[in-house]
């Protein structure tokens, strides 16, 4: 996949978990559709984070502190 693609799942993932409980996908098919979908928000995150970084002052730097 090169970086402009994008891929587009056919079903929400109400749906396929619906159809799944119904047997209507394979468990092939409905792997192939939720990695599907967690391309799609993998992307969308990404983009996001790109945007709240570009909007930072140029003095601000991210927290380097760990939760615990």
């Amino acid at each position: 996949m090169t970086g402009g693609e994008s891929i587009v799942s056919a079903y929400e993932l109400d749906t396929i978990l619906k159809k799944w409980e119904r047997g209507e996908l394979t468990a092939e098919q409905a792997i192939g559709q939720v990695l599907q979908l967690l391309q799609v928000l993998a992307e969308r995150v990404g983009q996001l984070e790109r945007k709240i970084v570009g909007e930072r002052p140029s003095g601000h730097k991210p927290s380097t502190r760990k939760a615990g």
